[in-house]
């Protein structure tokens, strides 16, 4: 099994209890798997800067093209993008159909969707660059289940954002204490559910019905 199989493999819970053991005493036993371990960690942060606002920009974009021209096989290649980014959009509304029965840890990794749910854009350049090495930063440290480390980077992000990138970095800041500090993630999963408008309200919802505070 090749280094990227193995990561994703691990990074997925898809290796058996045995494979998963070997690999963690691997990462702590050979420094070069544990560099190309991180490396792969903020690679696949960084790549996962597509989220749900992106989708729907490019499905509006695409749908005032095909207003504008519509032209043969161009139309049906853009007819195919909008078909993967709705996909794609599906992927995040999938996870939330969970059952019950799940134990704090897994909840918080079951509602956890960075690839579909994370980036910043716009605003002052020096605010936004700190909010987004922070985010980048959270989510690498999320990704290896280092929740402590994620926290204080959510923490930090929420400093400098503003707008629906705060309220996503509350959610996530939510889930990293889930299971490290379960009053304080009520509390802010109750602010977030009290708020219809707020960006992950229907999440916030869901989930403290799912948990067992």
């Amino acid at each position: 099994m090749d280094n990227y199989t193995l990561f994703e493999s691990y990074l997925s819970h898809k290796l058996s209890e045995q494979a998963r053991l070997d690999f963690e005493l691997k990462r702590k036993s050979d420094a070069a798997i544990e560099a190309a371990f991180q490396e792969h960690l903020l690679t696949q942060a960084s790549l996962d800067i597509l989220q749900e606002e992106d989708v729907k920009g490019v499905i509006k974009n695409l749908q005032l093209e095909e207003a504008a021209k519509k032209e043969g096989n161009k139309f049906k290649w853009r007819i195919i993008v909008i078909a993967v980014a709705l996909a794609l959009a599906g992927i995040l509304l999938s996870t939330l159909k969970l059952s019950s029965g799940h134990t704090q840890a897994q909840l918080a990794e079951l509602y956890y969707k960075a690839p579909m749910d994370n980036t910043t854009r716009g605003g002052n350049d020096t605010e936004g660059s700190k909010t987004m090495i922070s985010i980048t930063k959270a989510h690498v440290a999320f990704q290896a289940k280092d929740y402590e480390t994620a926290a204080v980077k959510f923490e930090e992000a929420l400093q400098t954002a503003t707008g629906a990138e705060k309220e996503r970095a509350e959610w996530y800041l939510a889930l990293a204490i889930f299971t490290t500090d379960p009053p304080k993630a009520k509390r802010m999963l109750e602010s977030i559910a009290e708020n219809p408008q707020h960006k992950k309200h229907p999440e916030a919802v869901k989930l403290l019905a799912d948990s067992r505070f």
